[in-house]
């Protein structure tokens, strides 16, 4: 070993369901305003206080779907699944199906993706098959955009810096979109590439920012654009 090199030691817990998980198989983290970490797993929802794992089981109520993905919200936490959205109310305690129907009439029944917010307090919620949905929890208005150049299936999405919103979109012809905020659609992002070498098949997954404000994309076997 190099003299240059150091070593750390981690320390890890590991968390199974004789540890109160309700299942091994976890899919999605987070952290509410409360410290709380909420855990979505294939068997219901998990909270961590630090000491004890506390089990929630939308599949108690008649939704037999895994926990796709997870946001906190100031008020309360959405949770994604594999058959629509749910919301736990922080106060209450107590889990509810999100039926709100769309202007359009579309309720969310597809896998949930990915959820997130925008800087004006809009969550935004990518699905399996329907698109993407817009909620306004202050006019509690949700809007629908189909998505039908993707064939309705939105990875995940990004809202950046600038309050930009971009979509991942999985296969399609065009695997990254971005809002145009005069219109409200969401319209492909032409890449331009510095070698000259544009891979048509690239399959975008998830996208992040750095501190310089590059925006970085991770795709499925085309490996990463900047």
């Amino acid at each position: 070993m190099r003299a240059d090199v150091r070593t750390e030691t981690f320390r890890f817990r590991h968390f199974k369901i004789a540890d109160g998980l309700a299942s091994n198989t976890v899919r999605a983290i987070a952290q509410d305003r409360y410290g709380f970490i909420w855990f979505g797993t294939d068997e219901g929802l998990n909270r961590y206080d630090g000491i004890e794992v506390k089990t929630y089981e939308p599949h108690a109520q008649d939704v037999q779907e895994f926990i796709s993905t997870l946001y906190a919200a100031d008020d309360c936490l959405w949770i994604g699944t594999g058959g629509g959205l749910w919301r736990l109310e922080y106060a209450a305690d107590t889990l509810e199906l999100f039926r709100l129907a769309a202007v359009d009439g579309t309720e969310i029944t597809a896998r949930v993706n990915h959820l997130t917010a925008d800087k004006e307090g809009r969550l935004w919620i990518t699905t399996e098959g329907q698109g993407l949905f817009n909620y306004d929890p202050e006019q509690q208005l949700l809007q629908h955009y189909p998505m039908a150049e993707t064939g309705g299936i939105v990875s995940s999405i990004y809202v950046d810096q600038e309050n930009q919103v971009w979509l991942m979109a999985g296969v399609s012809a065009f695997p990254i979109y971005r809002q145009n905020k005069a219109t409200g659609r969401f319209e492909p992002f032409v890449q331009r590439y510095l070698d000259g070498n544009p891979d048509e098949g690239a399959i975008a997954l998830w996208m992040t920012e750095d501190g310089d404000g590059n925006l970085w994309v991770a795709t499925w076997e085309s490996g990463l654009l900047k």
